[in-house]
C-alpha cells in the first residue's frame, strides 16, 4: 500500500528519481553554457602570454584618444588577462601595398608583437573612399587572413560596419557594404567572423555617419568578444 506523498519503486522514491533527473538536466545545461562561453583564445606561440593584435582603421585606432576608447581597448578591459595591441591607423585600407595598407601594417604588427590572435577590421575606406568592388575588398581581407595565419596566428575578420554617409553623387555605400559582407560570409567560416554590422544603428555614429561613437564601440567590443569566446 502506498502511503504519504511518495511512491516507492524498488526501494527508490519517484520524487527522488525526479529530483535526480532535474539535477542531471541542470548540470548538462550548465555544462553547455560553460562550453559556449569558454574562451577559444590560446597561447599559440608558447610564450606564456595571450596577445591579440588589432589591425584596423580610424574606427579601431585609439592613439591620442584616451577619452574615447575604441573597441580594441574596450575588449582589453573585458579581458585583463589578455594583452591587446593596437595596430591600427587612420585612413587605413585593406587592399594595396602602401604605408597605410593592411599588408604593411600587419607585417609590422606581426614582427613587433608576435600575436597569438589577429583581429582584422578593415574595408570601410576601401568602399567609402575608393569605391572598391566587394570582390576586391574581400580578396584583400582574405589575403591579410592568410598573411597572419602563415605567422601562426589565429585570425578573425570583422564585417564592414554600416555607413550613414553618401558618395558625391548622392548614392549610399551601404549596398556595396552589404554585398561585401555577404561575400565575406560565404568565404569565411562563421566562427571566424566578427559581426561589426548588424547591431549598429545611426545613433552609434558621429555626425559624419562613418566614425563610430562610444555606444557603437561598446557594441563592436561585444561582437569581438562573442566571436572570440563562443563555440
Amino acid at each position: 500500500m502506498v502511503t504519504g506523498r511518495e511512491r516507492h519503486t524498488g526501494g527508490r522514491s519517484t520524487s527522488g528519481q525526479s529530483l535526480g533527473i532535474r539535477l542531471s538536466a541542470f548540470l548538462i545545461l550548465l555544462g553547455a553554457v560553460g562550453c559556449r562561453t569558454r574562451p577559444q583564445v590560446t597561447d599559440r606561440n608558447g610564450d606564456g602570454h595571450i596577445q591579440l593584435l588589432c589591425v584596423g582603421d580610424s574606427n579601431t585606432d585609439n592613439q591620442g584618444l584616451a577619452d574615447q576608447p575604441k573597441w580594441c581597448e574596450l575588449l582589453a578591459q573585458r579581458h585583463p588577462e589578455w594583452k591587446v595591441v593596437d595596430g591600427a591607423a587612420r585612413f587605413a585600407v585593406a587592399a594595396g601595398d602602401c604605408l597605410l595598407c593592411g599588408r604593411t601594417m600587419l607585417r609590422s604588427g606581426l614582427t613587433s608583437a608576435s600575436p597569438d590572435v589577429v583581429l582584422i577590421a578593415l574595408g570601410t575606406n576601401d568602399i567609402v573612399s575608393f569605391r572598391k568592388p566587394p570582390e576586391a575588398t574581400v580578396d584583400a581581407l582574405l589575403a591579410l587572413r592568410d598573411q597572419a595565419t602563415a605567422a601562426n596566428a589565429d585570425v578573425y575578420v570583422a564585417t564592414i560596419p554600416p555607413a550613414y554617409a553618401t558618395y558625391k553623387d548622392g548614392s549610399s555605400p551601404e549596398p556595396q557594404i552589404e554585398a561585401t559582407n555577404a561575400l565575406l560570409a560565404q568565404r569565411l567560416p562563421a566562427n571566424r567572423l566578427m559581426d561589426f554590422h548588424s547591431s549598429l544603428a545611426k545613433e552609434d555614429f558621429a555626425a559624419d555617419g562613418i566614425h563610430i561613437n562610444r555606444s557603437g564601440q561598446e557594441k563592436l567590443a561585444a561582437a569581438a568578444d562573442q566571436a572570440l569566446t563562443s563555440r
